[in-house]
């Protein structure tokens, strides 16, 4: 599970917080073994976080910091991978980045769940999607299906467009009259 809300470690390095994700994995000791820190390093050499490895966990900015949580959930190796806003304090190229690895991720047979308030991102990445408002579903299946709903749900304007690439989906405030 992957939580946008703030850790407080002492003294820690980026890499020493991927690491706590393997402590299940180690005995009484808590002492990680080589294939541990293979895992370490290969979930963060996924999400980009290897240059970064080194630094203090409080130095780095809000987007690394993004990186490190979702480096440390993956080294777990879940089969079910909750992530709660994963794209919140990313730029636009590492959102689409961080949307393209949960594909991955979701190709390579993980189950991957994802709360997230960018509708753009959603329509676009997701193959189900469950549109919720006012703490009640409102609709739930692929895109294609759920994207009229928005408009009631959250007062905007939703326009479906084909592309050889795939299908995009551009917002715009509702004009009621």
């Amino acid at each position: 599970v992957v939580m946008t809300e703030r850790l407080r470690p002492e003294l820690m390095t980026c890499e020493d917080i991927v690491a706590t994700g393997r402590y299940p994995y180690t005995g009484t000791l808590g002492i990680l073994s080589e294939r541990d820190w293979e895992k370490v390093h290969e979930a963060m050499a996924l999400v980009h976080a290897a240059d970064f490895k080194d630094r203090d966990f409080t130095a780095v900015s809000d987007g690394q910091r993004q990186r490190i949580l979702l480096a440390r959930a993956i080294c777990q190796e879940p089969e079910i991978l909750i992530l709660d806003e994963p794209t919140t304090y990313l730029d636009i190229g590492s959102r689409f980045e961080v949307m393209g690895l949960a594909r991955r991720l979701a190709g390579m047979g993980k189950a991957v769940v994802l709360v997230l308030h960018d509708l753009e991102l959603v329509l676009r990445y997701a193959d189900r999607v469950v549109v919720m408002n006012g703490g009640r579903v409102k609709a739930e299946g692929p895109p294609d299906e759920v994207y009229p709903c928005l408009r009631n749900c959250f007062g905007v304007e939703v326009c479906r467009i084909p592309s050889p690439e795939g299908v995009f989906y551009s917002f715009s405030p509702r004009h009621d009259g």
